[in-house]
């Protein structure tokens, strides 16, 4: 996922869910540390082949009544992923960052639509998380890959 290019990886990632499917938590408890180690990498790729990878487990875990997991996922990577997001918010709008905070909050959602996880449930960690995703949303959109003529975009 880290080494592949775009058109390969979205098929890496299917295999990863289908493996992880079945092996993750029990037989594959690495997964997850290894996962984390890729967040906290500086390379841009290695940063999204991590969250493209958390994203496949937590989107495997979302609906699920046992939520240990997802539990797991937040308390490892929440604490990396905000300040990715405010780190994001702090660049000037550019693709290759949007991508990741759209991974970003993917992960996020899948974690946190049905139930709060405990790590999430006092009053400072909420206010923080909505604080980042407001901003995000009021973030402007990269330049570049925008269409100029808007009459463009109603085909």
């Amino acid at each position: 996922l880290v080494m592949a290019e775009p058109k390969v990886r979205s098929q890496l990632a299917l295999c990863l869910r289908q493996i992880a499917f079945v092996d993750y938590p029990q037989k594959w408890p690495t997964l997850l540390t290894t996962i984390a180690a890729k967040l906290r990498s500086p390379e841009q790729q290695q940063l999204h082949g991590g969250l493209l990878a958390l994203r496949v487990i937590a989107k495997i875990h979302e609906y699920r009544r046992d939520r240990e997991p997802v539990h797991q996922i937040v308390v490892e990577s929440f604490p990396v992923i905000l300040p990715l997001l405010r780190n994001s918010l702090a660049a000037p709008p550019a693709v290759s960052s949007s991508e990741l905070s759209l991974l970003a909050t993917k992960i996020i959602w899948s974690c946190t639509q049905f139930q709060l996880p405990p790590m999430l449930l006092n009053e400072q960690s909420l206010d923080h998380l909505f604080e980042t995703l407001l901003a995000l949303l009021k973030q402007a959109l990269p330049a570049e890959g925008q269409p100029t003529d808007l009459d463009d975009c109603s085909n």
